[in-house]
């Protein structure tokens, strides 16, 4: 959802993920951060993020949510004042503040995007909020 909204505020087909899309121009997900060794941080298991009151997502998970992760990729920084312009704001970062758990727009009905694995808190018969 992030690159998409992101090729249309910049106007550019040449954004992409660095995971999947090494070589593109503009990163519209990248690292959240290698080692000196060359090695990626992997952001794991259940961590805390901090939702934007009155946003969608802390409409739904309440004012104190964690999320578990699997993930060594974050949205750019760089393009979140690009994606505001279109309306689509962060509304979750994780503990540090530098990296957007969550993405929604505003004026949609129903555009919300989250970065952590919702699934691997759903069971039979109680599935997880979002």
């Amino acid at each position: 959802m992030a690159t998409d909204i992101a090729r249309l505020a910049l106007k550019s087909d040449e954004i992409g993920t660095k995971e999947a899309q090494p070589d593109a121009r503009v990163a519209s997900f990248e690292p959240i951060h290698v080692g000196e060794d060359g090695v990626l941080l992997h952001r794991l298991g259940l961590r805390p993020i901090s939702l934007v009151p009155g946003s969608r997502i802390a409409a739904v998970l309440g004012a104190q949510a964690s999320i578990l992760c699997n993930h060594r990729y974050r949205l750019n920084p760089a393009l979140e004042a690009s994606l505001a312009t279109l309306g689509v704001t962060v509304s979750a970062h994780d503990e540090s503040g530098s990296t957007a758990d969550a993405i929604e727009a505003d004026k949609h009905p129903f555009f919300v995007g989250m970065q952590g694995h919702l699934e691997l808190s759903s069971r039979d018969g109680v599935p997880h909020p979002c």
